[in-house]
């Protein structure tokens, strides 16, 4: 039986995911001036991998998609930021 995971994390995971194979956290991580290596560091991970997710030859694992999840998230809090200021 897998462990229950809250909301939240599940929301994180899918839009991580949703993010990666729609192109948005391409955009997300350019906006911000973000490289693949920043963003790899980030998480955790190579910066193939985050090309991987990104071009959707990859999809990120549970425990990946979390943090990258987070992050995105933070991204596009900032991104909204931003836009109100323009």
């Amino acid at each position: 039986m897998m462990p229950c995971m809250d909301q939240n994390r599940i929301t994180t995971i899918a839009n991580a995911r949703a993010f990666a194979a729609s192109g948005v956290a391409r955009a997300l991580r350019r906006a911000s001036f973000l490289s693949l290596r920043d963003v790899a560091a980030e998480v955790g991970v190579a910066p193939s991998t985050v090309h991987a997710w990104e071009t959707g030859k990859k999809v990120p694992s549970q425990e990946n998609a979390a943090r990258y999840g987070r992050l995105l998230t933070t991204l596009l809090q900032v991104e909204q930021i931003a836009g109100e200021g323009r």
